[in-house]
């Protein structure tokens, strides 16, 4: 926790990120990134290439982007958390769950499969090959 008047040194691997900002900074950093941007460009170019860039189909891109950005602040909240959490639902009442990320990640997974199924893209057709690792360095 950042304690006011201090700051705190920012990360510098995707695994480890300042505490201190909010989701929507990171979701903005996300946003932001190398891979995020190859993605949207390679999908968009794939629907136009294939003659099918209409409104509609435009549209599922960002939803799919949608899906990729709760993807990708799933897998942060994982790393940082860990797979399973602890909790406190009284004053004696407490203990470990699963961590509830997982379960949005992989229904996030199922749903931007079933896009790229709509949009008939197969992983055959992508030409995204970057390291994510080098994506959000500032995390």
């Amino acid at each position: 926790m950042a304690v006011a008047g201090t700051t705190k040194k920012k990360a510098s691997t995707k695994t480890e990120y300042d505490e201190s900002i909010s989701v929507s900074e990171v979701s903005a950093k996300i946003m932001k990134s190398k891979t995020y941007r190859a993605v949207k460009k390679d999908l968009t170019e794939q629907i136009i290439k294939a003659g099918a860039d209409t409104p509609v189909f435009l549209s599922l891109i960002e939803t799919y982007m949608d899906f990729y950005l709760t993807k990708e602040l799933c897998a942060l909240d994982i790393k940082k958390r860990g797979v399973y959490v602890e909790y406190q639902n009284g004053y004696t009442q407490s203990g470990t769950t699963d961590n509830p990320s997982i379960d949005k990640m992989v229904k996030a997974n199922t749903q931007m499969c079933k896009i790229l199924a709509t949009l008939k893209i197969s992983v055959k057709q992508t030409t995204v090959g970057e390291d994510k690792e080098a994506e959000v360095d500032e995390l």
